[in-house]
């Protein structure tokens, strides 16, 4: 599995989230659903959750997903690793061309 490249594990985990918050509605269960970012960061999405009736006056679920432990070798997110490839922005043959201004 190599969803730590290219940002490929916060769109997944984002869209997962997504498809929840989904089947609560589609449920009944739930009054009010809101996606925000866990702790300011947008790579971090939360659903916070609010139930109906009696329990939602009092409660609000707030769902943070996270990879199992030992999911990912911990050696990949060092500094001195690049774990966003060039090509997966630049199209072109995966090579950046030095001096080429993005605009």
């Amino acid at each position: 599995m190599k969803d730590y490249l290219n940002h490929k594990y916060h769109m997944k985990r984002a869209l997962y989230l997504a498809h929840i918050a989904g089947k609560l509605q589609e449920s009944g269960l739930v009054e009010e659903l809101h996606f925000t970012q866990g702790c300011g960061n947008p790579l971090k999405p939360v659903l916070e959750v609010k139930p109906k009736e009696k329990l939602g006056k009092r409660v609000l679920i707030v769902m943070h997903l996270s990879p199992p432990v030992g999911a990912f070798k911990l050696a990949r997110f060092s500094p001195e690793k690049n774990n966003v490839r060039p090509n997966w922005y630049f199209k072109e043959d995966g090579k950046v061309k030095e001096g080429k201004k993005i605009v």
